[in-house]
Order: structure tokens, then sequence, then C-alpha cells
């Protein structure tokens, strides 16, 4: 090869399943510095991130990694610790699922601890300390570095450490199975993605048009809603855990019509869900039982009640700080006919769920609201609207007082509310964030988009053109 030649030769490695777009850039020892550079650009703007190695190393950067894990995973199976799936469960849940960054983490532990560990495992099998146990105590304890703990901090800035091992969330969410080639209408699926928005697996699939998804952190148990037959009475309300085991029916067909949004009340033990051709809102323990009527807004039995769009029941969510529960109403599609009501979680003595006196509108003629989510410490209820332009396929919010008045704000004209999100496609699936202040949208389109809870910074996460996403949920 010719010295030229060798100037633009480099060791590159992609990554498989296709989704991972990930390439690792290596030197051959003649690279010139600026074709590293060129690749690095360009492979960015088709959509992979490159990363590159400082110098020549045999499995370049995550191989040499991956190398040490498969070592130490055939040593506690060989030695009969444990049995291959329990090693690969306990990776998965401690390492994989929680987004753990194995520098941050040792940061969160302390460099000094983390020193000593290895100094233990050295002894009794009788490793080799320089790479591990000497470099850490030459380049970071000995000067101060000792992690999050000390002002220096330690493999990362002081001010970044803590940020770098805070948890994000897990990404839930529904595909109706309507947007490829329709067969029957038991397609749908649950998957998981990162927060980055990376497919991570299919929690569950063959689900009857799943509609309304709900995470309890508590039981790391997902519940949702599986609409049936619209129309019919043959919806139902399905449990099963984060790791995709032991799905359960909690209601099951016969009972409800068309079941939409679900929430949990973890105060109470409580789900909520809407039941749009039921004309109803539900309530039950988080087992199933107990299952009780809180909103009746039409009779069932009757059928132009039925048919009355105007009376369908579609999102659901509460507020403990205020005491309410509110609903969409969603009325029919792109119609302008839509309204937001509130009532007490609790119906009061003497009244019924078909005819309650605190029921309260807040909003109305809204083009097509959805799905809604309530924000505790600024007391701000948002809801998704797929309805037609200019006020419709948004991200809304109203602010209410400390008595549960609702504030109205004309920011944006001609409305009481704020219209915070734009240039979704069909939205429907709604997830706020609190503890990184962000909200979530899943739209029919195909996107899950992330924006911050003024609707600053909205990100598209993912698109895919055949999937119509639902409900979406956090873990």
């Amino acid at each position: 090869m010719t010295p030229s030649a060798k100037r633009r030769t480099l060791n590159t490695h992609y990554f498989m399943p296709p989704h991972v777009r990930v390439v690792e850039l290596m030197t051959s020892g003649n690279t010139a510095p600026e074709i590293m550079s060129l690749l690095v650009d360009r492979m960015k703007t088709v959509g992979l991130k490159p990363f590159v190695a400082k110098r020549e190393s045999t499995g370049f950067i995550q191989n040499r990694v991956w190398a040490s894990i498969k070592r130490e995973m055939l040593h506690v199976v060989a030695e009969g610790i444990v049995d291959a799936q329990t090693a690969d469960d306990i990776f998965v849940e401690t390492i994989v699922r929680p987004g753990t960054r194995p520098f941050a983490a040792m940061d969160y532990v302390g460099l000094d601890t983390v020193a000593n560990i290895e100094r233990t495992y050295a002894q009794e099998r009788h490793l080799d300390t320089t790479y591990t146990v000497d470099y850490l105590q030459r380049e970071f304890i000995d000067v101060g570095k000792l992690g999050i703990k000390s002002n220096k901090g330690g493999f990362y800035p002081p001010s970044t450490a803590a940020d770098a091992v805070s948890t994000k969330p897990r990404i839930f969410v529904l595909d109706n199975g309507l947007s490829g080639q329709i067969d029957n209408l038991k397609q749908g699926k649950i998957l998981e993605y990162s927060f980055e928005g990376e497919y991570i697996r299919t929690v569950f699939k063959d689900q009857y048009l799943p509609d309304g998804i709900a995470v309890s952190q508590e039981e790391n148990v997902l519940f949702w809603t599986c609409m049936g037959s619209p129309g019919q009475k043959d919806g139902m309300i399905y449990a099963g855990k984060l790791d995709g085991n032991d799905i359960r029916p909690l209601i099951q067909q016969g009972i409800v019509h068309t079941p939409k949004q679900i929430v949990i009340d973890e105060a109470n033990k409580k789900l909520y869900f809407t039941d749009r051709e039921g004309l109803c809102i539900w309530r039950c323990d988080k087992d199933g039982s107990n299952l009780e009527q809180v909103v009746v807004t039409g009779d069932n039995n009757n059928e132009c009640d039925r048919r009355d769009a105007t009376r369908w029941c579609v999102g659901i969510t509460f507020s403990h700080t205020l005491g309410k529960i509110f609903w969409t109403q969603k009325g029919a599609s792109k119609g302008w006919q839509g309204r937001i009501f509130s009532a007490n979680m609790t119906i009061p003595p003497g009244e019924t769920a078909a005819h309650r006196k605190d029921k309260v509108c807040l909003l109305e003629g809204l083009a097509e609201p959805i799905d809604l989510d309530f924000h505790e410490s600024t007391k701000t209820l948002y809801w998704t609207d797929r309805g037609e332009m200019p006020f419709g396929n948004t991200l809304n919010r109203l602010r209410f007082d400390d008595r549960g008045y609702a504030l109205h704000t004309d920011s944006t004209p001609h409305l009481k509310h704020e219209i915070i999100a734009r240039k979704f496609h069909e939205a429907i699936g709604l997830k706020i964030d609190a503890r990184n202040e962000h909200v979530y949208v899943a739209d029919l389109g195909g996107s899950i988009c992330r924006c911050k809870l003024d609707g600053s910074d909205k990100v598209r996460l993912v698109f895919q053109e055949d999937r119509a996403w639902t409900g979406v949920a956090l873990a």
C-alpha cells in the first residue's frame, strides 16, 4: 500500500442489529487526522453515532469491554454460582434497563470504595492491579478525586458526576396495530424504548386495539386497556410485569365497552379508566375488584346516546392537590365539539355517578381533546388534541389556582388555555415526567416526542411510519 493510501485507510466497526446506529472508528497507525474528522461528520449527517478510539486496540472499544463482561459471566456460571438465565436477568435489570454508566456509577459509589473492592477481588483471584487499583490510586485517590463526594469530582467533573447517574425514564408505548397490513384487529403491541428513543424490546403483543397504558412504579406492573371492537361490549383491562411476564386480565369481556385512557391512583390503590361507548368513567382496585362508575354521561343502552360523540369519555386524570378528576368528552372527529370536565374524586353524598352537581365544564368548543395528565406542583392540566388546525394536533395546558378554579389565559387568541406545542400527527398519548420536567406525546402518525413543560425544546425521539401510537407511559 502506498504512503498516500495508508493515510486514507482506517478501521471501522459497525454494530448489529441495524437499529443500533453506533460505529467505531480507529486509526490504522497512519490515518490522516482530517480523514477521521471527515468521516465523523459524514456519519453524523446520516444518523450514525460515531465513536473514535484514541489509539489502536484489538476489539476497538466496545468489544474490549464486552470481552471482560463475557469472561466474568462465564466464570459465575462455570463456577456454579448461578445459571445463565439468572445471570442474564440480573445484568439486564441492574445495568441495561436503568441505563447504568459504569464510570458514572463508580463516581457515585466513590473511587476509594471502588479501589477497595477491586483490591479484594485482586487478592482473592490473584489479579494484576496495574490498570485497576494502582491506576485509581495514582490518578484519582492520591490527588483527592473521589467522585461526587469530593469537590474535585472523579471521572466526571463535580457538577456533572451526580447528573450522569440520574435515572432517565424508560418509555412504554402502545401500537394499536392499525398502521400496517390489517389481517385482524388483534395485532397491537406494547413496546419499550430508551430515554434517547432507541428501541429496546416488544413487551407484549397480539393485543386487541390497545389504547391506554399506565405504570405502577411501586409494583413494576403495567396496566393497559384494550378497546375491543368499537361499539361492542368486549373491551378489557390487563396487567403484566414490566419484564414481559405474568400477563393477566383484570376486567374480562362483557363488562365494559371501549376502555380508553387509564391512570393509577397509587395513594388509594385505585385505577381510573374511561369507557367511550360505555359513556362513563370507571374506578376499581388494582386487581380489578370493586369496579364502580364515578361519572356517567348517558344511557349506553340508548342507541342515540351511544352514537352521540359529545358524550364519549376519552381522557382521564386526577389531582390529589385539588381533589379533582378531569376528563375529556371529545365530540365528533375534527368536530370542534370537544369539552373538558372536572368533578370531585368522591361522589357527593346522596348523588350518583349519573347525577352529580359537582360536575363542571372547564372548556368547550375544542377541536378534539384526547388524553390528559396533571402536573401537581404547578397545578396545571395538560392534554393532547388530535383535531384540525389551527388548534388541533397540539399539546395544551390550563392552570388552576389553589382553590381549584381555572386560570384562563389569552396567550393564544380566541382560546382560554395555552397551546404550547404544535404539528403532531393525530396526537393521542400523553405523559408528564415531573422529575425531569418533560412532557411526552405519542401520535398515530408514528412519532413519540418530548418537550419541556412549557412546550419548548420539542424533539422527536421515535418515528416509525408503520406504527400507530396511542398511550404512552414511563418507568
